[in-house]
Parts: structure tokens; sequence; C-alpha cells
């Protein structure tokens, strides 16, 4: 909507921005047009959610069903554990190809054709 505003006007978005928080009768008419297309997102995810759909449940209750002070937690060790992992292959690989490369030289490798 904003990028849309940006073209019609030949403005930045900054400016856009600027107008909405300076002038109250851009601010509404901003969130008038905001209002419908947020009105549409939240009935799909409620038609979502009536249909049994997996992703409705779990973003609303992700969203919506959270008590205070309850976080969402990410086991970091997995993933670092995982990036250790990657790192190490690629470094592996790239030893293995400096080994193949002739000292001093820089090999580009070949296309194919």
């Amino acid at each position: 909507m904003i990028t849309v505003a940006t073209g019609l006007l030949n403005c930045s978005m900054q400016t856009i921005y600027n107008a909405v928080r300076s002038y109250p009768e851009v601010k509404d008419t901003f969130y008038d047009a905001h209002e419908p297309c947020l009105d549409r997102a939240e009935l799909a995810l409620l038609k979502a959610i009536n249909n049994g759909q997996a992703w409705g449940i779990c973003f609303y209750l992700k969203i919506q069903g959270r008590k205070p002070g309850s976080v969402e937690k990410v086991d970091v060790g997995a993933a670092s554990s995982t990036l250790k992992e990657l790192v190490l292959l690629a470094q592996k690989r790239r030893a293995k190809r400096e080994q193949k490369q002739p000292e001093g030289k820089c090999v580009r490798p070949s296309m194919p054709v």
C-alpha cells in the first residue's frame, strides 16, 4: 500500500510515514485503507481454523494463546551444533580444493558447454 502511494505521489516512503505521523486526516485515510485488508486476513485465518487446518490453529495459538510471561523455546544447542558441522564441512571442502590446485595459480572451474 505504501509503495503504491509513493508511486502515485512520486515521493519516498519516509515522506508517506512522516505525513501519517504529522497529519490526522492522512493517518485516518491510511488506516481506513489498511483495515479492510486486515479484516480479510483475519477472516481467512478464522476460516482455516474452522476447517481444521493445522497452520491456522498453530499460528492463532502462538499469537493469541500465549499466557503472560510464556515464550516459545528455541533449541539453540542443536542449531549451533548443526552450524559447526556445516563450517567443518566447508573447511574440509576448501582444503580438498586447495590440494588439487597447483600452488600460486588461480584455476577457474570450467563451465559445461
